[in-house]
């Protein structure tokens, strides 16, 4: 699942090195590119190679080497852009925190030919949008708000936004709270459906794949840090489940984790069937960045005495976002390549 960080300045860097893991051994690769694009967190990459994220409390575009800051909504403290298609939509939110360290006043965004726009939600409350296809349809969660539609926010709810009006999607495995994480470009949408407590944290999680009002239920998601979070075209589901990372297709759960892992989840899957995310051995606590493909784990390089990194999302030429990290204390957001 998708998180943001509170992050401050730091060092930029440039480096690389790779492993491969492949039934427990280990392989020494000079293969993978890492490069630093400075403090921060990386979100998604689109096929042209734009990488979105937030650095500095603000959310960026980065493209041809160069990044560039994306505001702020009215006047609010932060922003994060947390997708962008291969049209260059971005989708994230902007908000601001309160005394208990929450999300507050919180409003969906999309920024579209370098205009900012706040999508529809109910009235005086709030959502975020978190993933956005390439005709433009976007998911996210929105406030629920009680039978009356007035008063205080009860809960999440999974929402669909489609030419601007948005289509709540519901619930599923008894859960009172949902939230959309991906869709790809069948408006196929995926996430999770559970409870919320008072801390806006949803636990007893059910995943789900929604398609034509209908909302499947992938089944119990065991670990309180498990989710659903990527589709891709070809109805291949990744996320996490009982703390490992899984795949589902025909709406069967597929353990990606091999042995002496500790834990591991997946963020994001290509059209080529190429996963990302986190893995982790049972006597380290640092996790590194990971590729499975072809049945192949691959742990991608850390930045130079950097003793963590995650990975994101991957487009379609394999190249890799997410955040490491750096020598300074910081998380550094990260572009992996694949060196000609």
């Amino acid at each position: 699942m998708r998180r943001f960080a509170l992050l401050v300045a730091g060092l930029a860097l440039l480096a690389g090195f790779a492993a491969t893991v492949s039934g427990g051994a280990t392989q020494a690769q000079a293969r993978w590119v890492i490069t630093d694009l400075g403090v921060g967190t990386a979100e998604a990459i689109n096929d042209q190679g734009q990488v979105v994220g937030e650095r500095g409390w603000r959310a960026f575009l980065w493209e041809r080497g160069r990044m560039r800051s994306l505001g702020t909504f009215r006047g609010l403290d932060y922003s994060v852009a947390y997708d962008i298609n291969n049209r260059g939509q971005i989708v994230g939110s902007s908000f601001t925190v309160d005394d208990n360290d929450r999300d507050a006043n919180q409003h969906a965004l999309l920024w579209e030919k370098g205009r900012m726009h706040p999508l529809a939600v109910p009235k005086r409350h709030g959502g975020e949008a978190l993933a956005i296809n390439d005709t433009g349809e976007i998911v996210g969660w929105a406030d629920e708000l009680d039978q009356g539609g007035v008063g205080e926010p009860v809960g999440k709810q999974a929402v669909l936004w489609q030419k601007g009006i948005m289509r709540n999607l519901g619930t599923v495995g008894g859960g009172f709270d949902s939230m959309a994480e991906g869709v790809n470009n069948r408006t196929q949408v995926v996430g999770e459906s559970g409870r919320t407590d008072s801390n806006e944290y949803m636990f007893d999680l059910t995943g789900f794949v929604w398609q034509n009002g209908v909302m499947r239920s992938l089944g119990r998601l065991s670990d309180q840090d498990d989710g659903v979070g990527a589709i891709n075209d070809k109805g291949q589901i990744v996320g996490s489940r009982g703390g490992h990372a899984t795949v589902w297709e025909g709406g069967t759960p597929r353990d990606l984790a091999t042995t002496r892992a500790e834990s591991s989840s997946a963020s994001d899957i290509n059209n080529r069937g190429q996963i990302v995310g986190d893995w982790a051995r049972s006597n380290n606590r640092s996790s590194r960045g990971a590729l499975w493909e072809n049945g192949k784990l691959t742990l991608l390089p850390n930045l130079p005495r950097g003793d963590e990194a995650h990975a994101t999302a991957i487009n379609v030429h394999g190249q890799i976002v997410g955040y490491a990290g750096a020598k300074n204390g910081y998380l550094h957001a990260v572009l992996w390549t694949l060196k000609p």
